[in-house]
């Protein structure tokens, strides 16, 4: 990562490994982690691995945005700077006015990128609760699916257990006729 890049992560608050693709090993290391589940299905780790790519992608889209803003604050100090362009100490105050004014849409520029971050952020985590009622609802379903299918075994053991009492009655029946 080149220096800005590393400043704008800073900047932002990522780290930067976020910005790295994860492997299917690392998801579903960071799936056991989470969920303590064994191993999860293929669906359930796309379903995953699309979610952390989006994030990922974000988080580049916003890296590469703060780079130029990085590159455009740079350059506007540079031009900022106060001359002395009149007599003596002199300044020329409308340099003066102008670095103050863009001191301050500087200031609402980092205001509103604030804002944006704190958007994204809120939509992210609406993301992560969405994606949790997902699978929670599809734990479930597989969780009575499975129930189903242990009633339908048990009932199944149970009439075959009937069935053999009924054939060795009949069949003692059929002795004592036979005595």
């Amino acid at each position: 990562m080149s220096p800005k890049s590393i400043e704008a992560c800073r900047r932002l608050g990522f780290r930067a490994y976020e910005l790295k693709k994860k492997s299917n090993q690392d998801i579903i290391q960071m799936m056991r982690q989470k969920d303590n589940q064994a191993n999860p299905d293929q669906e359930t780790l796309q379903m995953f691995q699309a979610h952390l790519e989006e994030r990922r992608g974000q988080k580049i889209i916003q890296v590469q945005n703060n780079n130029i803003q990085i590159f455009f604050s740079k350059n506007n100090k540079n031009k900022k700077k106060v001359f002395y362009l009149k007599k003596g100490f002199g300044f020329d105050q409308s340099i003066y006015t102008t670095s103050q004014m863009g001191s301050i849409s500087l200031v609402e520029k980092e205001k509103n990128m604030f804002e944006k971050m704190k958007k994204r952020q809120e939509i992210e985590i609406e993301k992560m609760i969405e994606f949790e009622k997902i699978t929670q609802a599809i734990r479930q379903q597989n969780e009575i699916k499975m129930q189903k299918a242990y009633e339908r075994e048990q009932k199944r053991q149970l009439e075959n257990k009937q069935l053999k009492i009924e054939v060795k009655k009949h069949q003692n029946i059929q002795k004592k006729k036979i005595d």
